[in-house]
């Protein structure tokens, strides 16, 4: 027997179109209530690692800045817009890192 939603329509009568959601083509993630709390562990250890991404390459060039060798040869602008741009490409990565994972906790 078929059913109203695949029987076929008569001339003229209104169909109601169904909403898309806003993660329409996504894969649909089915997730087990009793590992909420492994889940919240993994966003907090991925927002960790996403964190370490935009501060380990700075602290690393800055311990690179304060040799002494470094600032003497007059081209510190140099390591100071390097640390800008790493810093600015870590927190684009990060970014989309912590929001791919909450995208898919949600």
């Amino acid at each position: 027997m078929a059913d109203a939603e695949s029987a076929p329509t008569k001339k003229g009568e209104i169909v109601a179109i169904p909403a898309v959601s806003s993660i329409a083509g996504r894969v649909a993630v089915h997730s087990d209530p009793g590992r909420s709390l492994w889940k919240s562990g993994g966003s907090v250890l991925v927002f960790l690692m996403a964190l370490a991404v935009v501060l380990l390459p700075l602290v690393l060039l800055f311990l690179l800045l304060r040799q002494p060798d470094t600032g003497s040869s007059g081209l510190t602008w140099v390591w100071i817009s390097l640390m800008v741009i790493t810093g600015a490409l870590g927190f684009m990565v990060a970014y989309g890192i912590v929001r791919s994972v909450l995208e898919a906790d949600a």
